[in-house]
């Protein structure tokens, strides 16, 4: 109440927000409320700014009233994200031309397997690598993905994970693994593929 000329005007009202337990806080008019998704993977709300950048803010009236808050994750160029399913990848972006190129790509989801353009994000002046660069092969990069908290596909996550080396018992040279080996690294031998070169070796032996 006000006893002033023309002094009930809607600025002096607080606006309410939605806080945890379906209870309300107040804020002045012009403040804002926010859905926070936590590092847990909570979500809480509250009134005023956001407190970390996996939130977003509303102005209206009980505004933060989502059952289902966006996830969140790193993307390209350091942005972040609103996602629909709680999965984020990192991707490790190696190739080489006349130049290197070794970065990361960041994105919601699971790790792709198909082709995607990455040129709008990775700069370079080897003609030979931005032709690959817009229709990249993702199944031949290494990639992690995860869903336990929100913007974890950071490089930390990524250099923390454990890739294998793989290689076929008729094959020389082995190459990098492309997906996280979540039970550890081995080493087998197929004894048939190992005698098979072991008497190629005696035949080639004895001839000399």
């Amino acid at each position: 109440m006000c006893k002033e000329d023309y002094c009930n005007i809607e600025e002096k009202v607080h606006k309410h927000c939605w806080i945890d337990n379906n209870k309300v806080c107040k804020t002045p008019f012009n403040d804002t409320c926010y859905t926070w998704r936590t590092p847990t993977n909570g979500v809480k709300k509250g009134c005023g700014k956001c407190p970390f950048f996996t939130c977003k803010e509303c102005n209206k009236h009980r505004c933060n009233n989502e059952t289902k808050p966006p996830f969140y994750c790193f993307g390209n160029m350091a942005s972040i994200k609103e996602c629909n399913d709680s999965v984020c990848y990192i991707a490790k972006i190696e190739e080489y031309g006349d130049q290197k190129i070794e970065q990361y790509q960041y994105d919601c989801g699971r790790c792709p397997s198909g082709a995607l353009d990455l040129s709008p994000y990775i700069q370079t002046k080897d003609t030979t690598l931005q032709d690959k660069l817009k229709k990249l092969n993702m199944s031949n990069m290494q990639c992690a993905q995860c869903s336990k908290s929100p913007a974890c596909n950071a490089d930390p996550y990524f250099e923390k994970q454990l890739f294998c080396l793989e290689k076929g018992a008729n094959k020389w040279i082995p190459t990098k693994g492309r997906r996280v080996c979540e039970g550890g690294c081995f080493i087998g031998v197929d004894m048939r593929e190992m005698g098979k070169y072991k008497l190629e070796f005696i035949i080639l032996t004895s001839e000399e």
